[in-house]
This record gives C-alpha cells, structure tokens and sequence, in this order.
C-alpha cells in the first residue's frame, strides 16, 4: 500500500474526528446509546489512525504535532 501524504493524513483525521464529535453528540443529545458508542469508537479510531499513518515520508518517524514544511527528525521536505 502506498503511504500517504502527511496533509492527506491529517485532512482525514480531522474528518474522522468531526464525524465522531458529531455522533457522539447527536447520540449523547437524543440518548442513543448505539450512536454515542459509534462517535467515541471514532474519536478512538482517529487516534490509532493519526499515530499509524502521520509520520515522514522519508524516516518513518511520528510527526506528533508538526505541521512544518520539513521534518524535525531528519530534515528532508515533507511531501505536502
């Protein structure tokens, strides 16, 4: 499977974590328990998403929080 680009990655992060505020709201709001599950089973999979998938192109190495051009491990241009 080809890796994908560090801004793809966080662009569907923040569409997973949207998508499971949103349901675990609407679930939490309307006391449906199997949608407030859903939403926090989401958030959950948005976390092991982002920590599998978000790293170098070049190093492999977890971006965490870097949303810089280059990679504060070994220096090479990210591929946004």
């Amino acid at each position: 499977m080809k890796k994908m680009s560090p801004k793809r990655v966080h662009l569907y992060s923040l569409l997973i974590l949207a998508a499971g505020a949103a349901l675990g709201a609407i679930g939490a709001l309307s006391e449906i328990k199997l949608l407030a599950i859903l939403g926090i089973t989401l958030l959950i999979g948005d976390i092991v998403f982002r920590i599998a998938c978000y790293r170098c192109s070049y190093c492999g190495r977890y971006l965490d929080r870097s949303r810089g051009e280059y990679c504060p491990y070994c220096g090479k241009e990210l591929n946004y």
